[in-house]
């Protein structure tokens, strides 16, 4: 691992014109599709492959509604998380 692959919540978020507690949210949120460390005191990591999926998010909200799919469930079925923002 390089430490110059990993950036902090604080640095995605000026990547990606939000504030740091989205992108702390999101990660919460969205764990299954961004690749993250959580450390002490509430710091995240972020990996730079990480950045696309903050940016689709960022975007698709920009647009009031998203949806993003998870992985299949143990009886073969898509789980899908939608978003509706008003």
């Amino acid at each position: 691992m390089q430490q110059k692959d990993w950036l902090s919540a604080e640095e995605v978020a000026k990547k990606i014109k939000v504030s740091a507690m989205t992108i702390k949210r999101n990660c919460q949120t969205y764990s299954s599709f961004l690749k993250f460390q959580q450390g002490e005191k509430n710091k995240y990591l972020i990996h730079q492959e990480s950045i696309p999926v903050f940016q689709f998010i960022a975007k698709m909200r920009n647009k009031r509604y998203y949806q993003l799919y998870s992985k299949k469930n143990s009886r073969g079925n898509t789980l899908k998380k939608t978003i509706h923002l008003f």
